[in-house]
């Protein structure tokens, strides 16, 4: 019965790892389309000789590069989190 208990608070502890490392990497991807929108802004508004869209643009990619780091953080701790647990 003991190694039952063992398994199942293993198999958790895999699942919240896994689900951590998710969470990282949907932050991850969505700093990676922030910042491809923001590339887009930005080449559009040089294009139009629009600097307000210039701007937004070079805001969205600031918060992609935000985001990216944000979700590699949060990768870098599930792993601390798991190596620690070992």
């Amino acid at each position: 019965m003991n190694d039952l208990k063992k398994d199942q608070n293993k198999a958790k502890e895999a699942m919240q790892n896994a689900s951590d490392k998710m969470v990282g990497a949907k932050n991850q991807l969505k700093g990676k389309m922030n910042q491809a929108k923001g590339d887009i802004k930005m080449d559009l508004g040089k294009m139009t000789d629009n600097p307000k869209l210039q701007a937004k643009g070079l805001a969205d990619k600031a918060t992609g590069i935000a985001q990216e780091a944000q979700g590699k953080i949060q990768e870098s701790i599930a792993d601390v989190k798991h190596d620690l647990k070992k």
